[in-house]
């Protein structure tokens, strides 16, 4: 039950995280080497952080939210999962390439799919156990 506790701060601040870097990186670089525009990422994850805040404050009022963060990241990885091993595929190389910094951004968004998974599965005990320390 720890982890849970730990892991939906943790998911707040990835999600914040995220998009402020996704933003910075789209100021400076709008458009990608192939011409694709980055902008695209940032708008379908503008609500993540508003989710992950709303899960942290108080699970229980808000699970509604739960399965509606794990559809939006799995909708928001599968482009980005195209993405990364169609530029792959033609790269092949390391994390000096054009295209790694995808590669990092889709191993945050799983391991952010997996941690939601986690506070899916444990939501109801931490909720139980929460109620128990109140009394």
């Amino acid at each position: 039950m720890v982890i849970i506790r730990l892991l939906r701060p943790g998911l707040l601040l990835y999600e914040v995280i995220r998009v402020l870097i996704l933003a910075i990186y789209s100021l400076i670089e709008p458009v990608d080497y192939t011409g694709f525009p980055r902008f695209v990422f940032i708008v379908s994850g503008a609500v993540f952080p508003i989710m992950a805040l709303f899960i942290w404050i108080d699970i229980d009022r808000y699970k509604a939210y739960i399965p509606l963060f794990i559809a939006g990241k799995c909708v928001n990885l599968l482009p980005l999962l195209i993405l990364c091993f169609s530029m792959n595929l033609k790269l092949a190389e390391g994390i000096s390439q054009p295209g790694a910094e995808l590669n990092i951004l889709l191993l945050g968004d799983l391991f952010a799919m997996a941690g939601i998974l986690l506070i899916k599965k444990y939501k109801d005990k931490l909720t139980k156990t929460q109620v128990l320390e109140d009394k």
